[in-house]
């Protein structure tokens, strides 16, 4: 049965095109993941299955109730895990006892801890509805979804397989593109030393050879037929060498972030290496007369520290993170100490300024790197944006590029990929990866998190605790947990992954669990 289908459909944005989709359905069971950078249009192709915009053109034939659970819910008092678990509740509740129905969830676990993740995925796998999911949570792709969507280039492009499959295709696609590339960059260089032989050929045609008066070289014209010759081989030669190098499609050579990117002089941002930043004494952390958590040891954060900050929704990372910012924790701060909080709020910056301008004039690193920033935040479409008539999710990514790029030695980021695209998100990890300053991350995207691969300070049962105390008092059986269990959730997606390889993940879990 047919639950969606979409004819010849064109959405346009402030007299731009979107995309065009001529012909697309979701079928019974289909569980689609939909994928695509920030700003190509997945929540406008999401809102038209539920209403044709104004600047529409072309058919969305529902035979099904769809029900909705977008990415931003009305402001409450509860925390944006909670909103979103109350949203996603009442969805499911929709759905009992219902027929005909499809679900549409726009990135739904990008404000959900690790057991909401894990709660989420379990009550999707459960479904027997079709659904569209929007997300870049590649575990949640993978573990729910049995077809993708690429949103790229104004088009949508249908792969049968979760996202799991679809990066493998993708690899192998780039891996045949890099092999084609070889072939004509080897083709290309045989042609150029061909045509550079043709010319030194052409320059010594044009020379008297020894013995001949000068009036017999030019009678016999030898050497104007043989240049004239070598001319119309150098022209087809020119047009081949062409044709070879359209053909080659160049990959993206990322610049690896450090402090040889930097633009500025670094005498009040650069400190002895690992000299403390901020030393953290013991206290309770509180916020409105509301206690969140303890912290019994002190905790000590140097110039070459990254840390990732976990724990449950409203435990108090958000809080720990602010007044950190500013510097309202008990400790002792570096004089020299500069750090940047990024968080979601968009009230902030809403000026005049183009994108462009603003970054440029307050980047701490080189034009080359700012713009490889920009770029891979999908800003480029808006750099001669004025700031405050940037949409809500580019605004996120121009404080976020705000942040990174900025004179701080020390980095506070709040969920910095709630609002990214998976390709962003890779950029962002690499960025972090070779930061050359000190950082504390939140994020519950647990596929980051694990790639980041960071030291963690851990808020458990109202307690900060660091990892070098977790690990010496044999607290952190949890945490392996739900790694290996991520792990195993991964390998299970992975097509290629041999059983035996799930199995020993599994048996080391049992024995975790006893």
């Amino acid at each position: 049965m047919e639950f969606i289908k979409i004819i010849d459909l064109t959405i346009s944005y402030q007299g731009i095109k979107l995309f065009t989709i001529p012909n697309l359905k979701i079928t019974t069971n289909e569980k689609v993941g939909l994928i695509g950078a920030n700003g190509v249009g997945k929540t406008t192709l999401m809102r038209a299955i539920l209403q044709l915009p104004e600047e529409a053109h072309g058919q969305v034939i529902k035979n099904c109730s769809p029900i909705y659970v977008p990415q931003l819910l009305p402001q409450t008092d509860q925390s944006g895990g909670e909103k979103e678990k109350t949203a996603l509740k009442h969805a499911f509740q929709q759905l009992k006892g219902q027929k005909n129905r499809i679900l549409l969830l726009d990135e739904p676990s990008s404000n959900l801890d690790e057991a909401g993740q894990v709660w989420l995925t379990d009550q999707l796998q459960q479904l027997r509805c079709p659904m569209l999911v929007i997300s870049h949570d590649r575990q949640l792709l993978n573990s729910v979804t049995n077809c993708t969507w690429e949103l790229k280039g104004q088009k949508v492009t249908v792969f049968n397989g979760n996202f799991a499959a679809y990066e493998k295709f993708s690899a192998q696609k780039k891996a045949h593109q890099e092999a084609q590339d070889h072939q004509h960059e080897l083709k290309r260089k045989r042609l150029q030393k061909e045509y550079q032989h043709k010319q030194a050929q052409g320059h010594t045609a044009r020379k008297r050879k020894a013995g001949i008066s000068v009036a017999d070289w030019k009678s016999r014209g030898d050497a104007s037929g043989t240049q004239r010759k070598l001319l119309r081989q150098s022209r087809i030669l020119t047009k081949k060498i062409a044709a070879e190098n359209a053909a080659i499609k160049y990959p993206h050579k990322r610049q690896q972030i450090t402090l040889k990117n930097i633009a500025i002089h670094l005498s009040d941002l650069q400190l002895p290496n690992k000299a403390n930043l901020v030393t953290i004494k013991p206290q309770i952390i509180c916020w409105q007369r509301q206690k969140f958590f303890t912290i019994n040891h002190e905790l000590k954060l140097q110039t070459n520290s990254k840390i990732a900050l976990v724990g449950p929704n409203g435990s108090g990372k958000s809080v720990f993170l602010k007044k950190l910012a500013q510097q309202q924790l008990s400790g002792v701060y570096h004089q020299q100490l500069n750090s940047g909080l990024f968080n979601q709020d968009l009230t902030t910056s809403l000026t005049n300024e183009t994108v462009l301008d603003k970054l440029l004039h307050e980047s701490i690193f080189t034009r080359s790197t700012t713009m490889q920033l920009l770029g891979d935040l999908n800003l480029e479409p808006a750099f001669n944006e004025p700031i405050k008539q940037l949409s809500g999710g580019q605004l996120v990514c121009f404080n976020l590029a705000h942040i990174l790029l900025g004179r701080h030695n020390l980095l506070l980021l709040d969920e910095p990929t709630n609002f990214l695209d998976i390709s962003s998100i890779a950029a962002l990890t690499d960025f972090i990866n070779n930061y050359p300053f000190a950082l504390i991350i939140v994020s519950h995207d647990q596929q980051f998190i694990a790639e980041l691969n960071l030291p963690k300070w851990q808020i458990q049962s109202g307690q900060l605790l660091n990892g070098a105390y977790l690990q010496a008092n044999g607290d952190n059986k949890e945490e392996e947990i739900a790694l290996l269990k991520f792990k195993r959730d991964q390998m299970i997606a992975d097509p290629t992954v041999e059983l035996k390889e799930i199995a020993a993940i599994t048996q080391k879990l049992n024995q975790l669990a006893k």
